[in-house]
């Protein structure tokens, strides 16, 4: 599905590349790196004819860069060409293995890689992987999908050993500041949604390639939600040189050269090598048929959709007849099978959109797009059907293979002319295996012999001799894989009786988030102070809660996994604390008061520490109503950061100003107003840990107080967490706290 991927940009835009493929190589002079080839614009109907009715190919014939590839320490692949051709810049492309990157995961990859080019390296606060890049005259892009992490770096030839340093140096950091990673979170949430806003299309097309179909809403929450033990972890687990890939494409210098010189400079990244165990890994299969993002409430009845189709990689077997085969197919739209069949259906006015390509980290994907009325997406889809039939019911001819598969050979070659293109389908072909390899071993390479062709140059001589190649099979074997048609908006009306496509739930950024997210300061603030407004008063009003200067409760804790423990817990505003903890028929006592901070089990009596003292203190003032109350008297302030959906109902999510320690987060239903769930961190001794604390079952504590008695608190990013319930809880001051009586027995009654 190289197909029409080039069709405009390589006639027009790449011209001159192409007019230099019959001299012996791939154009590289470029004293800067370029803007991407412009994409085709909607094409003229007539325009351009069946494949075998377009010019014949001025270009007679072109010589690949054949890759190698060298294997370092710890499973990491370099491929580099055996000598780059003449240029000012280098490229280098790294791409990072996700183990497990699905659901908050994936989420939280698109952090990860902005801590890892955004952050200050290092406690010294040394410039960040960008500005470093920047420094030397270079640039630097990533791309984050479900398989892998993409980084692109350009720099000038002559730097291209010190920038690859600088990237192993950033991968081998993991995350250190809670305060950067709560900054950086919060930048990628809002250039998230605001691509998801401005293109619902291209959110949906990744969305279902990786069958990520829980929704925008939930992804983009989890983004936001991404806490520094998360990323901690998910650094040490993906960003590491087992399985990784490191493509380069450096004018004059050889292969080996770059390889040892990858080996020296690579030396942080590697020294990180872990010892992996070999496990099977269970791969999806392609995304077939029609998904549809159905929008009822649209103002507009038109779908944007996409087609979609997978192209072989280079070292597929069954590469050359597949891309001989979409070239019969034609993916422009205006011209081949699939032209004419959108012609029968919809008319000779059809034009088609720009086409894309997609790059998942492994495999390359080609996207057609196009507008239609709603009324025409399943008439849409029914044409690529049929275009994708008809190679098997009307096989092409010979003349028609031959046409299709010089096109296929130019476009190839074409694609690799560029060195992103080629560092590309480099990286891919490393993944998936690549011959012939290089070992290091001990500092020297061994050649591995391999006796079998090259498969770039085998792919360039079976497309050049397509009547040597078993194309009608293939074409038999291609007319049965299902195509794949993404839409996104109209209304896609009743369901029919001949309705096969899949709903893509949650397709849509609702403008209350766009507009959270985008907002300034102050509308943030005000958001925030209107939502905790009705947050007081549904839980007593302000007079009541600025009365509340403590809590007196009695609850039963349960982790599911050990005992249970009875708490009764006695707490005042000043920081005062006196709890009696039951658990397996011991008693131990807790006792928090101005300079006095200890715990008594029996006949011992231990000192708690200033940070255990804290941490008692701080949990305590995390309840719901203590919460409010400091806001309502001006200790606290907050803004909101966003608005997501939560089933019927929407939640404010708040972050409460000035807080470098806890970065406490409220979560308010924007409807009832109650208080949904509590987000903060904890300094202690292992280091900072996460909680969520969610809150449900409100009942009356006294004096026209309402109060939580429900309570799931999760640590870091633990699936199952510990429930308490309150048997008992009243929203006032215990007269215990007040004088120097004895720890109450508590226990309550069961």
């Amino acid at each position: 599905m190289l197909l029409a991927v080039l069709t405009a940009c390589w006639w027009d835009s790449t011209r001159y590349e192409m007019d230099r493929l019959d001299t012996g190589g791939p154009r590289t002079e470029r004293s800067a790196r370029g803007p991407a080839p412009p994409a085709p614009g909607p094409a003229q109907p007539g325009g351009a004819g069946e494949p075998t009715e377009l010019p014949a190919p001025r270009v007679a014939g072109g010589t690949p860069l054949l890759p190698s590839l060298a294997v370092l320490r710890g499973s990491l692949r370099v491929v580099a060409p055996e000598s780059a051709p003449r240029g000012e810049l280098a490229w280098l492309r790294i791409t990072l293995r996700h183990r497990n990157a699905s659901g908050t995961r994936l989420a939280a990859a698109h952090v990860l890689a902005a801590l890892a080019t955004d952050a200050p390296l290092g406690a010294r606060g040394q410039p960040s992987l960008r500005r470093a890049i920047e420094n030397v005259g270079g640039s630097l892009e990533a791309s984050i999908d479900m398989p892998s992490t993409q980084l692109l770096v350009t720099v000038p030839k002559g730097s291209w050993a010190v920038a690859l340093g600088r990237v192993a140096e950033a991968l081998a950091s993991p995350p250190t500041s809670s305060e950067r990673v709560t900054e950086l979170r919060d930048q990628v949430v809002r250039e998230l949604t605001e691509r998801f806003a401005a293109d619902p299309l291209d959110a949906a097309v990744a969305r279902v390639l990786t069958y990520e179909l829980q929704g925008v809403s939930r992804w983009l929450a989890a983004a936001e939600d991404t806490t520094m033990g998360q990323l901690a972890l998910q650094h040490a687990q993906d960003y590491r040189c087992n399985g990784s890939v490191v493509a380069l494409f450096v004018p004059g210098v050889s292969a080996e050269a770059a390889f040892a010189r990858a080996a020296e400079v690579l030396g942080p990244w590697l020294d990180r090598e872990t010892v992996e165990t070999p496990a099977l890994v269970a791969t999806l299969p392609p995304a077939r048929g029609m998904f549809w993002a159905n929008d009822a409430a649209a103002a507009t009845d038109r779908s944007a959709i996409a087609l979609v189709f997978d192209v072989p990689p280079a070292t597929h077997p069954q590469a050359a007849a597949e891309r001989i085969a979409l070239e019969c197919v034609g993916v422009e739209g205006v011209s081949g099978r699939l032209g004419t069949a959108l012609r029968d259906r919809l008319g000779p006015d059809l034009s088609a959109g720009a086409l894309a390509l997609l790059d998942d980290g492994l495999l390359l994907h080609a996207a057609l797009r196009m507008e239609v009325p709603a009324s025409d997406v399943r008439a849409v889809d029914a044409a690529l059907r049929a275009a994708w039939r008809s190679l098997a019911k009307e096989p092409p001819d010979a003349t028609e293979v031959r046409a299709a598969a010089e096109r296929a050979r130019l476009r190839t070659l074409a694609l690799w002319a560029d060195p992103a293109g080629w560092l590309r389908d480099a990286s891919h072909a490393a993944q998936l295996g690549l011959a012939p390899t290089r070992l290091w071993l001990d500092g020297s390479f061994r050649k591995v012999p391999d006796s079998a062709p090259h498969p770039w140059a085998q792919l360039l001589d079976q497309l050049a001799r397509p009547d040597q190649l078993d194309v009608a099979a293939q074409f038999e074997r291609f007319a049965q894989n299902a195509s794949l048609l993404i839409a996104v908006g109209g209304n896609a009306g009743p369901r029919r009786d001949d309705d096969t496509f899949a709903d893509i739930p949650d397709a849509f950024v609702a403008a209350i988030r766009r507009e959270t997210v985008a907002a300034d300061l102050e509308a943030q603030r005000a958001t925030a102070t209107a939502t905790l407004e009705r947050a007081v008063t549904a839980l007593g009003g302000r007079a009541r809660l600025l009365a509340v200067q403590g809590f007196h409760g009695v609850a039963v804790t349960r982790t599911g996994r050990g005992p249970e423990a009875i708490d009764d817990v006695a707490y005042g505003n000043d920081g005062a604390l006196r709890r009696t903890r039951n658990v397996l028929g011991t008693r131990i006592d807790t006792e928090i008061r101005g300079r006095i901070a200890r715990e008594t089990c029996g006949d011992e009596t231990v000192a708690l520490t200033t940070d255990e003292a804290r941490a008692e203190i701080a949990a305590a003032r995390r309840h719901p109503l203590l919460l409010l109350g400091a806001w309502l008297r001006g200790t606290d302030r907050y803004r909101a950061v966003s608005v997501r959906p939560d089933g019927d109902r929407s939640l404010v999510v708040m972050q409460r100003e000035d807080d470098p320690v806890e970065q406490l987060r409220l979560h308010v239903d924007s409807e009832s107003g109650l208080v949904r769930a509590v987000v903060s961190q904890d300094r202690r001794e292992i280091g900072v840990v996460f909680l969520r604390e969610e809150y449900r079952d409100y009942r009356s504590a006294g004096g026209g107080v309402r109060a939580p008695f429900y309570r799931a608190t999760y640590v870091d990013d633990a699936l199952t967490g510990t429930a308490t319930t309150w048997q008992s809880f009243t929203a006032q001051r215990p007269a215990s706290l007040d004088a120097d009586a004895p720890v109450p027995a508590g226990g309550g009654a069961r």
